[in-house]
């Protein structure tokens, strides 16, 4: 289990509680967590995001500032990469504006207009040198990554990392000049 806090047999519904880290969380987020894993019990074929968005769901409502919290589990928890947030934290706005939270509704309406398409989110790409104080935040990770940057933002994302001009110039040669010697 690592650090996850639980997990759970999609087959007969046992959930397995990591004691390493369980009480290092508060009464709402094992609340959160549980139902988490009880959403990938109700649709195991689901992804982590789906599991994600029915403990959202399950628990909205239940305690003031309920969304928020949940937001704010997901953070605490380990791997839980930017874009999953991103994409959590805007379902929740939804959620809050259909309870009739005005405020909600214009934060949906800047999230919008920021990235410009509603099914886009920003995404935090590693680099593939290992920096990772430079990660780059894109909101399309197959799209080039803004021009007119230095070397270390200006290049291409492939497979989640990001890679430099500089450094697939330097690459090329080198297997130009191992390939020629040959």
């Amino acid at each position: 289990m690592g650090t996850n806090p639980a997990s759970v047999d999609t087959k007969t519904g046992m959930l397995i509680l990591n004691p390493r880290v369980w009480e290092k969380y508060t009464t709402f987020e094992k609340n959160f967590i549980i139902a988490h894993e009880e959403g990938h019990f109700v649709n195991p074929n689901g992804s982590e995001e789906d599991a994600d968005l029915y403990a959202i769901k399950k628990l909205a409502g239940t305690e003031p500032k309920s969304l928020a919290k949940s937001i704010a589990t997901l953070d605490k928890i380990p791997n839980i990469t930017e874009e999953r947030l991103d994409m959590l934290y805007y379902e929740a706005l939804k959620i809050d504006a259909q309870m009739g939270n005005n405020e909600a509704k214009e934060k949906i309406e800047k999230f919008e207009t920021m990235y410009n398409k509603r099914t886009t989110f920003p995404k935090k790409v590693r680099r593939a040198d290992g920096d990772n104080e430079n990660d780059i935040i894109v909101s399309d990770p197959k799209s080039k990554v803004e021009p007119g940057r230095s070397h270390k933002t200006n290049g291409i994302v492939l497979g989640g990392f990001y890679f430099s001009f500089t450094n697939i110039i330097l690459l090329c040669t080198l297997i130009f000049m191992i390939r020629s010697k040959k």
